[in-house]
């Protein structure tokens, strides 16, 4: 995917393995297990940077122009609801940090309902 804009300018790929039922009976409820790798190239971070158009006074950091997550999680779905739990790791964003300091683990829970 490619992010071009003032805030992100980037691109990225992700490829996902998933385990379980891949096409569910109707009104019938799932789970599965998936494992999902992804990979950014950067060029522009304003989250990092700062903004593009005030560059006096500005406290900003140095991006790394190559980062890298991993996802591992389960998802049941039952009908219109959903619910996902997985574990995230993404790689440090920025240069000149360890990556042990500049690091993210963290948990990501998503209810979700389609109508």
């Amino acid at each position: 995917a490619v992010r071009m804009g003032n805030i992100f300018t980037d691109l990225g790929g992700d490829l996902t393995l998933r385990v379980g039922e891949l096409r569910p009976l109707p009104d019938a409820s799932t789970v599965y297990g998936f494992l999902r790798v992804g990979a950014r190239a950067v060029a522009y971070d304003a989250t990092l940077q700062g903004g593009m158009f005030r560059r006096e006074a500005q406290r900003t950091v140095d991006p790394k122009r190559l980062t890298g997550e991993a996802e591992a999680g389960l998802q049941w779905q039952g009908g219109r609801w959903a619910v996902r739990v997985s574990v995230l790791v993404r790689s440090n964003e920025i240069r000149g940090l360890s990556e042990s300091d500049g690091r993210q683990d963290f948990m990501r829970v998503a209810i979700s309902y389609s109508p």
